[in-house]
């Protein structure tokens, strides 16, 4: 995996890049933009992706462990398999994004825009919805134990 680390990327245009399987821990990318990039299998925990636009980017079995993501746009990203342990997506828009099989373990989704996503097969044990929309989102067969906020707004949806 080349080592990319710490790098700055702060408003940066990387639209469609391709950065799979690099190692990119800690860097920032504060308000860039990623639409269609591919970050699949990339070590991107500890990332900053405070207000980036991250709009259809691959990022399959990515590891995002501790990274921030508020208010992020990841509508129709796909997070399939990815690691978002203890990572912050309050605020963040994941509109149809996918996350199946995602490990979302104690991941702050706080007032985050969830609608149509798909978490199913996914760990969202311990994960925080509180205010979250998730209307026509999906979790069959998700792991929810300890998860917040989440419990009342799909019993208000059926």
């Amino acid at each position: 995996m080349e080592e990319l680390k710490d790098l700055y990327f702060r408003k940066a245009d990387l639209h469609g890049v391709c950065m799979r399987k690099k190692d990119l821990m800690g860097a920032f990318f504060q308000k860039a933009d990623l639409t269609d990039a591919d970050l699949r299998e990339a070590n991107l925990r500890e990332t900053d992706f405070t207000d980036a636009n991250l709009t259809r980017t691959d990022i399959q079995k990515a590891d995002l462990t501790g990274s921030d993501l508020q208010t992020a746009c990841l509508a129709d990203a796909d997070l399939t398999n990815a690691c978002l342990v203890s990572a912050c997506l309050a605020g963040a828009d994941l509109r149809n994004a996918v996350l199946v099989g995602a490990n979302l373990r104690k991941t702050n989704f706080q007032s985050a825009d969830l609608r149509e996503a798909d978490f199913r097969k996914a760990n969202l044990n311990y994960a925080d919805f509180t205010g979250a929309d998730t209307t026509g989102a999906r979790f069959k067969r998700a792991s929810m134990s300890g998860a917040v906020g989440l419990s009342e707004r799909l019993e208000k949806q059926s």
